[in-house]
């Protein structure tokens, strides 16, 4: 069972609008679009590598 103050700090943590995400543990987006295909990407993302403004 967890007490108020617990329960207080689980909901701060979950409920952010804009979580943080450890990005700097990912590599940029714009090397793995030249590797993939039109077809991979559009499969992928839901659109095709000349839609993507990067």
């Amino acid at each position: 069972m967890i007490d108020e103050a617990e329960l207080q700090s689980i909901l701060e943590i979950t409920n952010k609008k804009n979580p943080s995400f450890p990005y700097w543990y990912y590599d940029g987006i714009e090397g793995t679009l030249d590797d993939m295909s039109d077809s991979e990407t559009k499969a992928e993302f839901r659109l095709t590598s000349s839609e993507f403004h990067v």
